[in-house]
């Protein structure tokens, strides 16, 4: 662990290098490294990442002019959820 400060065109940024859980709402994050107690948001075209590395993406999507959700693995829609 440790912190590492910086400033690049006029903008203070501050790192913190945590090696254990980090919490949202919760000060005990045990079940995860990164454990979120309440609502998460995501802005339109974001999408939530489930596995990423240099070959492949896993990912659930939303897609706001149609309505539902959409699931994908290694990059491929395999899945779309949408309200009855």
């Amino acid at each position: 662990e440790g912190t590492h400060n910086f400033i690049g065109n006029g903008i203070f940024a501050h790192n913190t290098y945590i090696s254990g859980n980090v919490g949202i709402g919760t000060t005990n994050p045990t079940v995860a490294k990164l454990q979120v107690f309440g609502d998460a948001a995501l802005r339109t075209g974001d999408k939530i990442m489930l596995d990423s590395d240099d070959t492949s993406d896993s990912y659930m999507a939303h897609n706001n002019a149609n309505n539902y959700i959409s699931i994908y693995i290694d990059g491929t829609e395999c899945a779309r959820v949408r309200k009855k």
